[in-house]
């Protein structure tokens, strides 16, 4: 029996088999001392899965984490299943334990937050009655800020912050159906911000400007509404190369759509959008060329 021993010893060690089995003992040890399994299962093949908050499936001595869902509801409690895991009370909860490449379900509700995403994820309201999902900055900060790139924010009301929605230094970002109003300054606001696609927002009602974009190149805006807010619809303040297509914008108190900055907004493209009834300008251009 030793001599046997020493011989599979003997044989693992020459094959290098070692250098998988050694690290996916380890991972299969640290998901079951240290995460909540949901489930273990073995399939066809032999490979074994452990699902957990991410679901580690070890085959070909690998081990990787899939994307995973997390619910919101405002609801939930501690006696709600999955309580902590997978299903929480506040959107900050859940992304505070989610992994990136995660999305996050929220449910109709109020929620007072203040958002930061610090990961990409996609967080999903209703894109269908975004009024639904409110988020409520409290008065104070902003309802969503992003300060990562890649990420999707759908179908949810902002409200009540210095911005609606707040991306900072974060490109190739999609915010679609959403709803921005009653903020101190601005919707939606982008600084720094670049390749992000806003799509089908509505943003009326605040206190500055409708969507405004610093600093920002090759964003599109499409089919998005601005309405109703306290200085322009759509500002564009020293931004190059952005596309503008088929969004309304109509009584704001000064323009519509507004390109202009101390060194100017160059070569942005507008085309099929409506702007009317505006306290000055339906479209006012400063200091900007190669519109």
């Amino acid at each position: 029996m030793k001599a046997g021993l020493l011989a599979r010893l003997k044989r693992l060690v020459t094959n290098k088999k070692w250098l998988v089995i050694v690290p996916v003992a380890l991972a299969l040890a640290v998901a079951v001392l240290f995460l909540p399994v949901r489930e273990v299962s073995i399939d066809p093949y032999g490979r074994l899965s452990l699902e957990t908050k991410i679901t580690l499936s070890i085959g070909s001595g690998v081990a990787y984490a899939s994307p995973d869902t997390l619910y919101v509801d405002d609801d939930y409690n501690g006696a709600t299943p999955g309580w902590g895991v997978d299903h929480f009370a506040t959107i900050t909860a859940a992304i505070d334990e989610a992994s990136p490449g995660d999305t996050i379900l929220v449910a109709s509700g109020n929620y007072t937050e203040n958002i930061d995403v610090d990961k990409q994820l996609t967080l999903t309201g209703d894109v269908n009655q975004p009024s639904n999902v409110v988020v409520d900055a409290g008065g104070g900060g902003s309802a969503i800020t992003l300060s990562v790139n890649g990420c999707v924010v759908q179908g949810f009301k902002v409200q009540n912050g210095q911005q609606g929605i707040y991306l900072d230094n974060s490109d190739n970002n999609t915010l679609t159906s959403n709803t921005a109003s009653s903020n101190t300054e601005h919707g939606i606001y982008l600084n720094v911000s670049s390749s992000n696609t806003l799509t089908q927002n509505t943003v009326s009602e605040n206190n500055e400007y409708g969507i405004y974009i610093n600093a920002s190149s090759g964003n599109t805006l499409n089919s998005n509404t601005a309405n109703s807010n306290t200085k322009s619809g759509i500002y564009l303040d020293n931004s190059d190369n952005n596309m503008l297509t088929s969004n309304t914008a109509s009584s704001n108190t000064k323009s519509g759509i507004y390109l202009d900055g101390n060194q100017g907004s160059h070569g942005n493209t507008l085309t099929g959008n409506t702007a009317n009834q505006h306290g000055e300008y339906g479209v006012y251009v400063d200091n900007s060329s190669n519109n």
